[in-house]
């Protein structure tokens, strides 16, 4: 019988070694995050599906060489923002400029996440406007000297949802 209850403690004292509280694992780290953002991003490169065909061909990739009198982009008279850049990125403001004129507004901004998916949230600054915009942002793998961004959502019209914008720091 001693045998018995000692073989028992024996694997009472096993399980309960083998049996360990361990502290959850810990969140994965953002991916993006509001300080990869701050800075100026000028523009690169534009890459839109003008036939609506859902590819995007060599011939519709627009650069700072052409976007600006590109006749496949006439549709989007609306859109001013051809050549999109960000300058003065902050924690919570923008100014959106363009190489096609010399036009520049303040924007507020939210980073906001989604499942896997980062979005930039986009508000003009004046309080008697609702001009809008989202862009989901395409990077990855966090953000670097190169930010991909697609257009898709805006509150105003003649705006080439979908289209993808490549900016650089």
């Amino acid at each position: 019988m001693k045998k018995v209850i000692y073989l028992m403690t024996m694997v009472l004292a096993l399980t309960l070694i083998s049996t360990s509280c361990c502290k959850e694992d810990d969140p994965i780290p953002d991916v993006i995050t509001v300080s990869q953002l701050e800075g100026d991003w000028g523009f690169s490169s534009f890459d839109f599906d003008v036939n609506g065909n859902g590819t995007i061909d060599v011939n519709e990739q627009f650069t700072i060489d052409n976007i600006c009198s590109a006749s496949e982009l006439n549709a989007y008279t609306g859109w001013n923002w051809r050549a999109l850049g960000f300058e003065n990125v902050g924690t919570t403001s923008l100014t959106f400029t363009t190489e096609c004129s010399t036009a520049e507004y303040d924007f507020a901004f939210t980073l906001t996440k989604v499942n896997s998916n980062y979005f930039l949230n986009i508000k003009m600054s004046a309080s008697d406007t609702n001009i809008e915009y989202k862009f989901q942002i395409l990077n990855t793998e966090g953000i670097g000297n190169e930010l991909r961004i697609k257009l898709i959502e805006a509150k105003t019209t003649n705006n080439p949802i979908g289209g993808i914008y490549t900016l650089v720091k």
